[in-house]
């Protein structure tokens, strides 16, 4: 079984062609020689996938390429890999034995061309490590035209003459006629390599370098935990006692709400309403005390509820104008039957045999109701109370949700800083004929508020005069605790906890400026003779970038 053996992969072999020509290989050692813009090297999965695979197959694999893609992919995938152009291949194999006897082929004179000095480069570069180290393998020739044999020369040298030529053919193109040493072909095509040449020199050095400087102050904790006085009278925050300005916000509200009435009760109601009474009599006024009678038309009763004077009428143009006045009555026994529907009209019994009988009289133009006699609800006193509660909670939350809508909002309030106050209560314990009864409420919401932003600056100025102007707060954490309200006074008192970590002040584009055009080294002693710095990142790139470039935007300062 061979030792070593050199696949040569061509630029569409995909990645299974490619492993399995390593695997059904005879050979432990394996090289291949990956040519530029391969199929292969499109996908670093592929390179992972090669190396797991030969190492299944207790195989050592090898890269060479002139492609640095190849390079960086299979060195990334744990891979060993060279370029054969720049560097002289290691002497990796037991197997390799020295001949001496093998001439080296003399460089062809007058090769004043760049792509010829290039292959010539190659091709002794190649032939010295390929001859000083006779790998025993067949795949190892020298290049037809360039490298002289002796007449002894084998069937194999043929065959890896034949393969070499290939590579030379893969990396440069194929021979071209050197009939005109100065060809406008090769003029131009030294001009494109100047010319690209500068333009990438012109890139790397102005516009591809780039550094990343990361800094780390130092840092402290700073914390606070006393009681802020919130006062309407002041106007300006005082951090000294931790006073701040607050204003005193109010919303009231009104509400009637119906309950259920759980109670039961036997009852005898007599209906009642209004009446007008007239005095189409004389222009003298009429004294009429309570219970006096009215009558309608039926024989029913209804009694005067309280003492009037009904006012003399008017004599206009010699006639009589009535005069009226409206008064409540109330049915003279108790029941349904007393309850009226509409308008009717009343004589008053006392009168009658009198001329005033035609003279006063009265009229109800609404309904007169509320006779019953049978068991009716009522509300208890439990079922007060609950609706006491409920009907308050109802206007705190209607107050509340008012008083907030006028307050700014960079305003701020704090648990237990609302005041709620019931100002007017009334109960109608009279259930309707649903059963319900009802609570009339009037109610008032205040609260005391204040701006977060005056304890916050009140805290910041502590900060300075406690620790200095050099640092600044990089952030912070502020809790407020349970307020007392004393609105006699219009003051309000709260505990607050306040924890903040402090950082250096430093100052990014002053700090960039000092750092144009150093060197890595001297950028380093800069940062450490910088105060309250704690640590410091330097990233330059590409690699090849050695100091920092002197333009602003190709500068970035992070300051944590």
């Amino acid at each position: 079984m061979m030792r070593s053996k050199k696949i040569y992969v061509n630029k569409n072999d995909d990645a299974v062609q490619v492993i399995e020509g390593v695997i059904e290989s005879q050979a432990k050692e394996i090289i291949l020689s990956i040519p530029k813009f391969s199929k292969f090297s499109e996908l670093k999965n592929n390179f992972h996938l090669l190396k797991r695979e030969g190492e299944s197959s207790n195989k050592k694999i090898f890269i060479e390429s002139v492609d640095d893609r190849v390079i960086e992919l299979a060195n990334t995938s744990g891979i060993p890999a060279s370029n054969p152009f720049f560097v002289k291949p290691d002497r990796q194999f037991q197997d390799i034995i020295i001949n001496k006897n093998i001439k080296r082929a003399p460089i062809r004179p007058n090769q004043e061309s760049t792509l010829d000095n290039a292959k010539t480069i190659l091709v002794n570069s190649k032939i010295k490590d390929r001859h000083d180290t006779q790998i025993l393998d067949d795949n190892f020739l020298p290049p037809r035209k360039i490298m002289a044999r002796s007449s002894d020369a084998s069937l194999n040298d043929l065959e890896m003459s034949s393969k070499l030529a290939e590579e030379i053919e893969a990396e440069f193109g194929p021979e071209e006629s050197t009939d005109s040493k100065f060809s406008a072909k090769k003029v131009f095509g030294i001009l494109g390599i100047v010319l690209v040449s500068g333009i990438l020199s012109f890139v790397s050095i102005y516009v591809l370098p780039e550094a990343e400087i990361k800094i780390i102050a130092q840092k402290a904790d700073y914390v606070y935990q006393n009681a802020v006085v919130v006062d309407k009278t002041i106007k300006v925050a005082d951090p000294v006692s931790m006073k701040i300005p607050g204003q005193i916000f109010t919303e009231k509200k009104n509400l009637s709400l119906a309950f259920k009435a759980s109670g039961k009760k036997q009852v005898s109601k007599k209906s009642n309403g209004k009446i007008t009474i007239y005095n189409a009599y004389s222009s003298e006024p009429q004294k009429l005390v309570s219970t006096t009678r009215f009558m309608t038309p039926d024989g029913k009763i209804f009694r005067l509820t309280q003492t009037i004077v009904v006012p003399g009428a008017k004599i206009v143009d010699g006639k009589i104008v009535s005069s009226s006045i409206e008064s409540g009555i109330i049915a003279d026994k108790a029941g349904v039957e007393y309850n009226i529907v509409g308008n009717i009209r009343f004589t008053i019994p006392g009168f009658k045999g009198t001329p005033r009988y035609e003279g006063f009289y009265a009229e109800a133009k609404g309904d007169i109701s509320g006779g019953f006699i049978g068991e009716i609800a009522y509300p208890t006193e439990e079922d007060i109370r609950l609706a006491k509660i409920e009907i308050s909670k109802a206007l705190g939350d209607a107050t509340k949700v008012a008083v907030l809508e006028k307050i700014p909002k960079e305003f701020k309030m704090v648990e237990n800083s609302f005041f709620f106050n019931i100002v007017k209560q009334t109960v109608n314990s009279e259930a309707n004929e649903q059963g319900q009864f009802t609570i009339f409420a009037e109610a008032e919401n205040t609260v005391m508020a204040f701006l977060e932003d005056d304890i916050r600056n009140s805290l910041s100025a502590r900060v300075k005069n406690e620790i200095g102007e050099n640092h600044i707060i990089k952030t912070d954490k502020l809790s407020y605790g349970l307020a007392r309200v004393d609105l006699a006074v219009g003051r309000m008192t709260f505990p607050i906890d306040y924890k903040a970590i402090l950082a250096r002040k430093i100052d990014n584009e002053s700090l960039k400026s000092q750092f144009y055009n150093k060197s890595e080294k001297d950028l380093k002693a800069l940062l450490l003779s910088m105060p309250g710095l704690e640590s410091a990142e330097i990233n330059l790139w590409p690699r090849w970038v050695r100091r920092v470039p002197n333009r602003s935007d190709k500068v970035v300062v992070i300051v944590d």
